[in-house]
């Protein structure tokens, strides 16, 4: 059964005595068609049901090219000194975060980051490409 985006497969179910706790058989018998429990006699059911549930979304951003911000000028210009090509991506509307790409010399796409503001998505990838400054 699908719903929403999700999808729920049944795997079986239990029907216990809700006394005794004895297993017994036919889960899809109805409340008047219970027999009692051989054990105890009870027909108080506990019926116990297993399923999997796989949820499906999809998250979309309209993401546009930005010039270096400001804020983040000096480790941009620190990374392609390096080498490296740095791009950076602001989502629309203008009030969205900030994602950087960094890519080497061949187009490779090797790091990234995002941020609310620039600082945020400069500092998570210059901590891991940028040699320390003296």
């Amino acid at each position: 059964m699908a719903a929403g985006g999700v999808t729920v497969g049944r795997v079986g179910d239990t029907v216990r005595c809700g006394s005794c706790g004895r297993e017994l058989e036919r889960p899809d018998a109805s409340a008047s068609e219970r027999l009692p429990c051989p054990s105890c006699g009870s027909t108080n059911w506990i019926v116990e049901l297993a399923a999997t549930v796989t949820g499906r979304a999809t998250v979309t951003a309209e993401l546009r090219v930005i010039q270096t911000p400001e804020s983040a000028t000096h480790e941009t210009q620190r990374l392609e000194e390096i080498g490296f090509r740095v791009v950076w991506l602001r989502s629309v509307p203008d009030d969205g975060g900030f994602v950087l790409r960094v890519y080497d010399d061949e187009g490779n796409l090797i790091d990234g980051g995002v941020g609310d503001d620039p600082q945020d998505a400069i500092l998570e990838v210059a901590e891991r490409l940028l040699p320390p400054s003296d």
